[in-house]
Parts: C-alpha cells; sequence; structure tokens
C-alpha cells in the first residue's frame, strides 16, 4: 500500500478504457440520456485490473482517514471492488497482531474451498443465487485463487450473477451477469435454496462447463444431487457472510456516481439494519446534480425524493450535488476523481466530431453541478 496519486490514477482510467463516448444517446441508470460512459466492467471482470483497482480505493481511503475499516460494493457495480479491497486489507492486517477485519473469517472458507476443489482446475467460481452471500463467497473464492496464482492464468475472470437485469447503458451490457462465466465453472450454490429451487437452468450457460457444485450453509448430504450431470462433482462449504457491523464503522463503495441515488439508498438501508456508515467513496464521480424536479424522468425524482426525507428528515425541494445530499445525512462523499478532471482527455482521445462533444457540453449545462468546455471549436 501506498499514497494515492491521482495523476497515476488518471492515467489508469484513461488508458483502462473506462470512459466511451457514442455517437448515439444512451440511457443511464437515473434515465438520464448520455453521449458518455464511464463503465468498470472490464476492470473487474480481470483478477490482476481488479486488484490495482482495489489497492487505489484502498490508498484513497486511507489518505482520507477512513481505511482500516469494512468495505461494502454498492452493488451491482461496486460488489466486486469492495470483496477485492477486503480481502486485500484482510492480508494486511495479518500482518499486524491484535488487528482484524471479519473479511478474514470468508477468506478462510474461501481456502476451504479452492482445497476441495482445486484438483478441478477451474476457470472460475460463481455464486448463485445472486441475492444470497453465495454471490460475495464466490467472488472472494475467485479472487483468492488469483492472488495465489498471482495472476498468472489469463483464464481467470471475475464473472458475477446481477440480481435485476442491466437494461441501461451499452446495449452489451445489458445481461443478468457482471462478467459472463467461461470454462471450466465451479457453481457455488445457497444450500438452504437449494433445497426448495430448481437451478437447471445454470448448466446451459453457453460457453462454461460445470465441472462443481459447492453447496453452503447446510449440513453434507441434505441436499441430493441435482440437476447435475453424473461427472459433475458435488462439495460443502460453510455458508459465510460478510459482517458489516464492524464496531470501526463501515464505507460504502460507489463506482460510478452520477445522482447518488443508490448509494444513498443503500446507506439509509445499512443504517436501518444499526450499520454504521463512516463514509462512502465514489470511485469516478460523473459531477451531475441529484434528480431535478420537472427535468427528470418523475418516477426518477419521486424515488428520490423520498430516499431522501427518509434518509435525512429533511423535504426535498430542489436539485444539489451529492456530496450536499450525503452531507444532510452527516456521512462524508469522497470522490477519487471526476468528470472535469478526465472527461476532457478522453474526448480529445476519441477524435470525436465537434458536434458531439457540443452535445456532452450541454448535458453539462443541463445536468451539471458546472459547465465544462472540453476545448472543441
Amino acid at each position: 500500500m501506498g499514497e494515492f496519486d491521482q495523476a497515476e490514477f488518471k492515467r489508469f482510467v484513461l488508458e483502462s478504457g473506462v470512459v466511451g463516448i457514442f455517437p448515439k444517446e444512451k440511457q443511464l441508470k437515473s434515465k438520464r440520456m448520455s453521449n458518455w460512459y464511464v463503465n468498470w466492467r472490464d476492470v473487474t471482470n480481470d483478477p490482476a485490473l481488479l486488484y490495482i483497482l482495489a489497492e487505489y480505493v484502498i490508498n484513497f481511503a486511507t489518505d482520507k482517514g477512513i481505511a482500516g475499516k469494512i468495505f461494502y460494493g454498492v452493488p451491482e457495480g461496486a460488489t466486486k471492488i469492495g470483496v477485492a479491497m477486503n480481502h486485500i486489507l484482510g492480508q494486511e492486517i495479518l500482518k499486524a497482531p491484535g488487528q482484524m477485519l471479519d473479511s478474514i473469517e470468508l477468506s478462510d472458507i474461501a481456502e476451504d474451498i479452492i482445497e476441495q476443489t482445486g484438483r478441478l482446475n477451474p476457470n472460475c467460481y460463481i455464486g448463485y443465487p445472486a441475492d444470497t452471500p453465495a454471490k460475495e463467497l464466490a467472488l472472494l473464492t475467485q479472487h483468492v485463487l488469483s492472488t495465489k496464482n498471482k495472476f498468472a492464468s489469463e483464464k481467470l475472470i471475475m464473472p458475477m450473477f446481477r440480481q435485476v437485469t442491466k437494461t441501461h447503458g451499452d446495449e452489451k451490457d445489458q445481461h443478468s451477469y457482471v462478467g459472463k462465466p467461461e470454462g471450466r465453472t465451479v457453481l457455488v450454490i445457497n444450500g438452504p435454496w437449494a433445497k426448495e429451487n430448481n437451478f437447471e437452468d445454470l448448466f446451459g450457460i453457453t460457453g462454461t462447463e460445470i465441472v462443481g457444485i459447492v453447496y453452503t450453509d447446510i449440513a453434507e448430504g441434505v441436499i441430493e444431487k441435482k440437476y447435475a450431470p453424473d461427472d459433475v462433482e458435488v462439495f460443502y462449504a460453510d455458508g459465510g457472510t460478510l459482517i458489516l457491523n464492524n464496531p470501526s464503522g463501515v464505507v460504502e463503495v460507489e463506482d460510478v456516481t452520477t445522482t447518488g441515488g443508490s448509494a444513498i439508498k443503500k446507506a439509509y438501508e445499512l443504517r436501518q439494519a444499526d450499520i454504521k456508515v463512516e463514509g462512502v467513496i465514489g470511485v469516478t464521480n460523473r459531477t451531475e446534480l441529484t434528480p431535478i424536479p420537472g427535468l427528470d424522468d418523475p418516477e426518477v425524482v419521486a424515488a428520490f425524493k423520498k430516499i431522501y426525507q427518509h434518509a435525512t428528515g429533511l423535504e426535498y425541494i430542489g436539485a444539489m450535488g451529492v456530496s450536499d445530499a450525503f452531507d444532510h445525512m452527516g456521512i462524508p462523499y469522497h470522490a477519487m476523481i471526476t468528470a472535469p478532471e478526465f472527461l476532457p482527455e478522453a474526448v480529445k482521445a476519441s477524435d470525436k466530431c465537434p458536434e458531439l462533444v457540443k452535445a456532452i457540453e450541454r448535458e453539462f449545462k443541463t445536468y451539471g453541478l458546472q459547465s465544462l468546455k472540453l476545448g472543441v471549436e
């Protein structure tokens, strides 16, 4: 670990291809239409790049005085980032006697899964269903395996099912997963769920060969070998869960901040569960206002107004900066990098026509915290 270098992080953002400039507008999760997009999919699907990104976020958190806590990735985009950060910090904290993160217990379970299934030589582990701890456990298992192998295998990936199929953004992202499982795959299935439900469809994912099933949170032998071909081996493991109510607090991590709605909603839900939220980190911030009454989609405005009022006890009377909304919750928000800091160079490198550049400038005039000149006449 080291100090956070924003210039270096900016290069990482630009060189990783997470910023897209599109001739045709695309709808964001906020239902705003935009000619530019930030998507960390390719980075978080690659274990080596995910590790680098997680270290950047840890260094940033350290600089802001909010490291050494449990990190919670806002679903779905930042889930992998949070898992990787907690694993990396767990490894670091193991070197400091007397300190421990709850994620270390999960790492022990992941190590057990790898020991049981390693002889199958899997390319990836994927958890199911997506709304159970099996998802995070599979991600952690994949991350542990990748770090043990020092990211030596090009076949290693970080697949993850979504709780809800994505319907916004780039068409190639509109799937039921963030990172498609490929090759020799081990399913990590929540045992109590599997006892009552059918998951036969998972064996038909194109491009995968299911070589094993790990049932979690259920006694060995309780589940019969459902749906699996005879050559698919079955294993059992503890379920585990990432214990979020760490005494030192939880820090949310969001991959892309637009209106702040998702992160504010999750912070409120964590508080309702008596979990202390110490801060929020936006990996990339589009530098936009919260939903604008009379301009943004009425359903989006109504949903934001409701969660804002629940979270702050205040009436939502107009748009504001995302950091201001979090201030009203008493939670500090920190952006690692903002659109004015990286977008001009991304637009310049894309060599798009002046009309498209002007369209992006108009977006900032309408939705941005500030106007943005991209330097194209």
